[in-house]
């Protein structure tokens, strides 16, 4: 699966990262963003927003 979430990643998105990691997902890909529509860019790349603002 694909997991999107906001670019400059600080201690939360990491451990949301390991946890999806570890828990949910053993082969994840992650996608990083600047984008300022996150849920758009999550729905053109099938990929499942986490650690943002409305996931």
């Amino acid at each position: 699966m694909k997991w999107l979430t906001k670019s400059h990643i600080k201690v939360g998105r990491i451990g949301c990262a390991w946890l999806i990691h570890r828990f949910v997902d053993h082969n994840p890909q992650f996608v990083f963003s600047d984008g300022a529509d996150l849920s758009a860019e999550a729905m053109r790349a099938g990929a499942i927003l986490f650690h943002v603002e409305g996931s």
